[in-house]
C-alpha cells in the first residue's frame, strides 16, 4: 500500500475517505469536501507565510504528496 510519501494527494482523499468511512456513494462528495479543506488549509498556511516575510509576500505552499495532504487536511 505504500506511505504517505510515496502517493498522490489526489490517492490521499480517496484513502482518508475510505478511513473514515464513506460509503461508495457519498465518497466523492467526501473527496470533494477534503478537496476544499485542503485549499482553505492552503490559504491559511500562505497568509500565515506573508504575514512573517519581510515584504509581505510567500509563494504558494506546494501539495506534491500525500503526506502534505494529511498535514494541512
Amino acid at each position: 500500500m505504500g506511505n504517505a510519501l510515496g502517493i498522490t494527494p489526489a490517492v490521499m482523499f480517496n484513502r482518508i475517505a475510505d478511513r473514515e468511512g464513506a460509503t461508495t456513494e457519498a465518497s466523492l462528495g467526501k473527496v470533494a469536501e477534503l478537496r476544499g479543506a485542503l485549499k482553505i488549509a492552503m490559504d491559511k498556511e500562505q497568509a500565515l507565510a506573508e504575514d512573517a516575510s519581510e515584504d509581505g509576500k510567500a509563494p504558494r505552499p506546494v501539495v506534491s504528496s500525500g503526506h502534505d495532504v494529511d498535514r494541512l487536511v
